[in-house]
């Protein structure tokens, strides 16, 4: 009955949930010019079957982390972590146990941050334990990883947390790039819109130029906001006339940069390399913190005074911090398409500008790991896989652990009621 009900809810709303799944119809206006755009940064990569030497898979190491969490009858909530690097035959574990004892909407995406802090601190460890190490992979976007600078969160003893988290990012960072390794970030399911949102806008400036009168007001609102969605709501009480009111018709239903890439090719392949820059209201925070550093950490940071621990990190990070490249891969023709973000050190993240590079050398050496460890397009990544498989922690993992603890320490953490393990 439930899924006769769904089997009919579908195919009333056939064309909506179409539409949504795949962006507006290929035949629109604006879409039928981007996707041209988005033919020509796509190449074709046809060295699909070279397998990586064994001198150079010695050289990986795959990070990633799992997680489990148990609510106890004293009400609080117990998340176990587990972290883990692989190289080659070698791996080892970083657990840690966080306990929250406050219901806080903030939480969840607290312990995503606190996995990314386990991974760098085991990659940081990798490090130590191997000097051969030439490539790290984590699972996800380095890029991402980046823009929490200015994160705050309200959760009893986590009010300083991101300044931990940078401590060791940073560190990471910098180790990286004084032993030469290149962290690559493999984001699988990737709802970015880097490319789209540069194409856009674009396109658009070609189009507003019937605007005489208002071109300087519509320059101005695209460089006051930080996205390009919030320009797009702004210019539609502005724009009233010409093939850019069509263009605001359409924009929001575009969609994102996997939809566009998947629409014009089904090859193996790859786009042109894209360099990433720091958002608007990045660089806003950056000026708000040189043209008054109290209020910055009193209004920004919710901290009453200058943290000098905190200035000292934030000094480092806007010194040295470098940009990120990305690019999309399609290992086989049946895959997923993946983004791979990497440090892109000959320019500073808050200095660089958004624009497409070549593919040099470098980046070509990543290309060739990405579509050798995929397995024929098997698996998107074997040695992330992996390292997956070994850090992810399941029900069972969860039930030994709480039982551990209560072992330990003598304690019953269930409810009344509740199954005992």
């Amino acid at each position: 009955m439930k899924v006769e009900s769904f089997r009919r809810y579908i195919e009333k709303h056939r064309s909506d949930i179409e539409k949504k799944l795949l962006g507006t119809h290929k035949h629109n206006y604006i879409k039928k010019i981007l996707l041209n755009d988005f033919r020509r940064i796509w190449i074709r990569y046809e060295k699909r079957n070279e397998k990586l030497s064994e001198n150079l898979l010695r050289k990986i190491v795959a990070i990633d982390s799992g997680t489990q969490s148990f609510e106890t009858r004293y009400g609080s909530v117990v998340y176990f972590i587990n972290a883990c690097y692989l190289k080659h035959k070698t791996y080892e574990f970083l657990p840690d146990i966080r306990i929250f004892y406050e219901e806080n909407e903030t939480i969840p995406e607290l312990v995503s941050r606190l996995r990314e802090y386990n991974e760098h601190k085991i990659a940081l460890k990798a490090l130590t334990n191997h000097n051969d190490v030439e490539y790290i992979l984590l699972d996800g976007s380095i890029y991402g990883r980046l823009l929490h600078v200015f994160k705050k969160y309200n959760v009893k003893g986590y009010k300083k947390f991101i300044l931990e988290y940078y401590n060791i990012l940073l560190k990471l960072i910098k180790q990286c790039l004084k032993r030469d390794v290149k962290i690559i970030g493999i984001s699988k399911f990737s709802r970015s819109s880097f490319l789209l949102q540069y194409f856009c806008e674009k396109r658009f400036l070609d189009e507003i130029k019937i605007y005489e009168e208002d071109y300087g007001r519509i320059i101005n609102i695209m460089e006051r906001f930080e996205d390009f969605t919030k320009v797009i709501k702004e210019l539609q009480k502005i724009l009233k006339r010409g093939e850019a009111v069509k263009f605001l018709e359409e924009y929001f239903n575009l969609g994102n940069d996997v939809m566009m890439l998947q629409t014009i090719s089904q090859s193996t392949g790859y786009t042109r390399p894209f360099v990433l820059s720091a958002s608007r209201s990045f660089k806003g925070y950056y000026k708000m913190y040189n043209k008054n550093r109290e209020e910055f950490f009193k209004n920004i940071l919710d901290l009453d005074v200058i943290d000098k621990e905190y200035e000292k990190l934030l000094e480092s990070y806007f010194n040295d911090v470098p940009s990120i490249v990305t690019f999309y891969v399609r290992i086989h023709p049946l895959s997923n398409i993946l983004r791979i973000d990497m440090l892109y050190p000959k320019e500073k993240f808050l200095e660089t500008r958004r624009r497409f590079v070549e593919v040099d050398d470098e980046i070509y050496r990543v290309l060739k790991i990405i579509f050798s460890l995929s397995s024929g397009g098997v698996a998107y990544n074997i040695l992330l896989n992996r390292v997956d498989q070994l850090s992810r922690l399941s029900f069972k993992d969860k039930e030994k652990l709480v039982k551990l603890i209560e072992n330990i320490l003598n304690m019953n953490l269930h409810s009344h009621g509740m199954r005992r393990f």
